[in-house]
């Protein structure tokens, strides 16, 4: 029983936690926005407890922060440090990008070959090539195969905090294709085994990336 009861407490707590990390990242918790626990808890279907540690962690976590008089409340974004998330990505993502196209093996390097050729497919109305996977699973992979532990680490930290400023990304017009053509060549550079293009391609991305979480995020500061 008490097995039981504790799997059922973890349960909770790992559920009230994903649910509230995924509403702050979503904006569906405004940044800036009171943090009120009944609510929340009768919105999760889950007790104050679980509630609370959840709001602690992701108060360590830097998403969650004391308000002035007001509790605890959604960690705000801004600009700066938008600039500065991008910044570190870029870096830390072009020496992961570095590192993975040298120790790719040819097996690999034909599997992410064939890989990225599975993310266009043939459109029936127009007989011509259309997009269907931004590859966005490229980030993923150059974790896997970068084999430098300190980076990942850092990398996986720093997602957490970046995860807001992309979702405001997410339905910007024109993106998908743009997303594409950059990831294209950062797999490209890895094929070919070419660690400094590898480099350079993702911290482009990154840079034009940051680019376009800025203009999201200016829309959004303007709105009333």
């Amino acid at each position: 029983m008490d097995n039981k009861a504790d799997h059922k407490k973890v349960s909770m707590r790992e559920r009230a936690f994903s649910q509230l990390q995924s509403a702050i990242i979503s904006g569906e918790i405004r940044p800036g926005e009171r943090i009120v626990e009944d609510a929340l808890a009768a919105k999760f279907n889950v007790s104050r407890t679980p509630l609370r540690e959840a709001i602690h962690k992701l108060e360590q976590d830097g998403l969650l922060e004391r308000g002035a008089n007001r509790g605890m409340i959604v960690a705000k974004l801004s600009l700066a440090e938008a600039r500065e998330l991008y910044d570190v990505r870029a870096c830390l993502e072009g020496l992961a990008a570095w590192h993975a196209a040298k120790n790719l093996s040819d097996e690999a390097r034909l599997e992410l070959q064939e890989r990225f050729e599975s993310s266009y497919a043939l459109d029936s109305e127009t007989g011509k090539l259309k997009i269907v996977d931004r590859c966005a699973w490229v980030h993923e992979y150059i974790l896997e195969n970068c084999n430098h532990s300190i980076c990942v680490e850092h990398l996986k930290k720093l997602y957490l905090h970046l995860a807001r400023y992309q979702y405001l990304t997410r339905w910007m017009r024109g993106t998908r294709q743009v997303t594409h053509r950059e990831h294209s060549i950062v797999i490209q550079s890895l094929i070919l085994g070419d660690s400094f293009g590898a480099e350079a391609a993702m911290r482009n991305h990154n840079r034009i990336s940051g680019k376009l979480a800025e203009n999201a995020l200016s829309q959004m500061i303007k709105q009333p």
